[in-house]
């Protein structure tokens, strides 16, 4: 006798995904608003944001804030986020640019590939998960806002600020890191992300 079987629809587990989102973010509605407050008063100060690209700004400030909350929070970085934001990215070319749309997506595919690649070989020296694919998903999103030039400052200005901020928070504690310290480096990509959108790779 056949069983029947229940199919969910990629919809409803669209649906489902973005609930827990928002479930997630529900607790930390203070937060997130600050952290938006804090992004949004840069935007001023970019002369580089095409007016066509100003709304996506806004809207690129409220999934990074998002995301910072989110993974602060529970080491996680959904791909609810991240894979639109990506999608995002690359659309984000000027109209009938083609081959800039190509490069975008060349630039998050360059991306997940250096994060990736830090990760395996992280996993494969310690023999535990060092950095998530949701780190690797959040830099490919990076490529693909700000062009594979950009990857370098935004991985250089996310590796200083996640030491700094480490080095701080141990001094503080009054008690030295361990290995097994865990450590989000999402809200670290994401402020290289934003800063980098806003005014270029560093000189």
């Amino acid at each position: 006798m056949t069983e029947s079987r229940s199919r969910v629809s990629p919809l409803e587990i669209a649906q489902r995904d973005i609930r827990e989102t928002l479930t997630l973010l529900r607790p930390w509605r203070n937060r997130f608003a600050l952290i938006m407050a804090g992004a949004l008063v840069l935007l001023p100060f970019s002369s580089r944001i095409p007016l066509y690209a100003f709304v996506l700004s806004i809207a690129l400030a409220a999934v990074l804030a998002a995301l910072v909350v989110i993974d602060l929070d529970t080491f996680r970085l959904p791909d609810t986020l991240t894979l639109p934001l990506i999608a995002a990215g690359v659309l984000s070319a000027p109209p009938l640019m083609v081959l800039d749309t190509l490069e975008r997506l060349a630039a998050a595919m360059v991306g997940f590939a250096l994060i990736y690649a830090v990760a395996e070989g992280y996993r494969r020296w310690r023999g535990t998960a060092g950095i998530g694919l949701g780190d690797a998903k959040l830099f490919a999103a990076a490529g693909a806002w700000c062009t594979v030039e950009g990857l370098p400052s935004v991985l250089l200005v996310a590796t200083l600020s996640a030491l700094a901020v480490t080095a701080a928070m141990a001094y503080l504690g009054g008690k030295p890191l361990a290995r097994s310290t865990r450590i989000a480096f999402g809200p670290y990509i994401a402020l290289g992300f934003w800063i980098v959108w806003l005014f270029g790779p560093l000189p």
